[in-house]
């Protein structure tokens, strides 16, 4: 399994969106994304893979099931 990376509509709010990366073990991480849907582009899985490289201090362990922060 490689690392995956997805953007997802956020559970409980329309203004964001989650950045998610599942990694090889299975482990699930995330972290939200402000989004307005006018100004700002929506966002890719490479960026996502960016932010994961570069700032990966903002992603928390993420329960898919509850959609809550672990």
């Amino acid at each position: 399994m490689k690392t995956k990376f997805e953007v997802v509509p956020h559970p409980f709010s329309k203004k964001h969106l989650l950045l998610k990366v599942t990694n090889t073990k299975g482990r699930v991480f995330a972290t939200a994304y402000k989004w307005d849907g006018a100004s700002n582009t929506y966002p890719s899985p490479q960026n996502v893979q960016y932010h994961w490289k570069n700032d990966r201090h903002d992603f928390l362990p993420y329960n898919e099931s509850t959609g809550e922060y672990c």
